[in-house]
C-alpha cells in the first residue's frame, strides 16, 4: 500500500467499520465481508480522521471504577430527582462554573456529557479558554451547595482523566502517582 494510504488506514477501524457492516446485513457470506472489507478500506481513504497520538492510556481498574461511580451516580440521582417532582418540595436551581482541570476537549467532551446524563445536571456551556463547565443544577441543596457541585464535578473528571488519559495529561493536571501512590503535587 502507498503511505499516504497506510497513514488514513487502520486495522483496528477497519475491524470495526467491517462488524457494523456484518452487523448491518446479518450475514457472514463471503460477498458481504469483501463489501465490508472495500467500505471499511474506503471510507476511511475519503474521510481521513485526524492522527491523535498519545491521547488515550486505558487503565482497566480506573475505568471499572468510572463506570461503576457513574452508574451509581445516574441510580442516586434518577431517585432524587423522581422524590423530587413527586413530591412536589421547593427547590433552588442554580447555574455554577465548575473549574476543570484540563482543556483538552475530548476529556471536557467526556467529563459534560457523563455529568449532563445525570439526571438534575446538566452543562450549558464548556468553555475551554476559562477551563471551566458551567452546569445547571436542578436542586442545589441536594448537591451540597456550589462548592458540593465543583467537587461533584472535579471528582467526575479525575475519575475520567484517571481511566483514560496518558500519563503526561496525568502530570500536567496534577493526578500523576508517586511511587509511594500518592497524588504528586504538581
Amino acid at each position: 500500500m502507498p503511505a499516504k494510504v497506510r497513514r488514513h488506514v487502520s486495522f483496528s477501524m477497519t475491524a470495526w467499520l467491517l462488524l457494523v457492516w456484518l452487523a448491518v446485513f446479518g450475514s457472514l457470506d463471503w460477498l458481504v465481508i469483501v463489501g465490508g472489507l472495500l467500505v471499511a478500506v474506503g471510507v476511511q481513504i475519503v474521510f481521513p480522521l485526524p492522527i491523535m497520538p498519545n491521547l488515550w492510556h486505558v487503565r482497566p481498574v480506573s475505568f471499572i471504577v468510572l463506570a461503576l461511580r457513574f452508574l451509581y451516580d445516574l441510580l442516586v440521582a434518577g431517585v432524587q430527582v423522581s422524590w423530587l417532582v413527586v413530591s412536589g418540595h421547593p427547590h433552588e436551581d442554580g447555574i455554577v462554573k465548575c473549574p476543570v482541570r484540563s482543556d483538552n476537549p475530548v476529556y471536557m467532551t467526556m467529563v459534560a456529557v457523563m455529568t449532563s446524563m445525570v439526571p438534575g445536571t446538566i452543562v450549558v456551556e464548556a468553555s475551554r479558554t476559562e477551563k471551566a463547565l458551567y452546569l445547571h443544577v436542578l436542586d442545589m441543596k441536594t448537591h451540597g451547595g456550589i462548592e458540593g457541585v465543583r467537587k461533584e464535578v472535579s471528582a467526575q473528571e479525575k475519575r475520567v482523566l484517571l481511566a483514560f488519559a496518558p500519563s503526561k495529561v496525568l502530570r500536567e493536571t496534577g493526578l500523576a502517582r508517586s511511587r509511594q501512590g500518592k497524588e504528586s503535587a504538581v
